[in-house]
């Protein structure tokens, strides 16, 4: 029988790296809507900060995938997946329903970020 745990932290980088993946791929494809919302709330440079969000999602995706520098990548995804958080899934300004369900999708990001903060203390592996 051979062992093939080695194979989970791979398996597992790849499941967390797939939603920035398809995230950045979808507001690459849907930019202009992206751009309403960032223009929407009133962040400054939108068009910078569209780009930033694109690159940031699909270049860290793919290095945590390949765990290519995938300290670094997470930690950059830490940071703009808090700072995204806090001006996009800003649930304490909202009320009813909006409220119940966008406070749903900030705290599942509060997770991602637990992920990511697991993949910057393990060691890089041969996967």
């Amino acid at each position: 029988m051979t062992d093939w745990t080695f194979l989970i932290p791979l398996f597992g980088r790849f499941l967390l790296a797939s939603y920035f993946l398809k995230a950045g791929i979808n507001n690459a494809l849907h930019w202009h809507k992206v751009l309403g919302l960032i223009k929407f709330k009133k962040i400054p440079f939108p068009n910078l900060v569209l780009f930033a969000v694109i690159a940031t999602q699909i270049v860290g995706s793919l290095a945590i995938i390949f765990n290519y520098y995938a300290v670094i990548a997470s930690i950059a995804l830490i940071i703009f997946t808090l700072v995204a958080n806090f001006l996009v899934c800003n649930y304490w300004k909202m009320e009813g329903v909006q409220r119940r369900n966008v406070s749903f999708i900030f705290y599942a990001n509060i997770a991602v970020i637990g992920a990511l903060l697991l993949i910057t203390s393990m060691a890089p592996g041969i996967y």
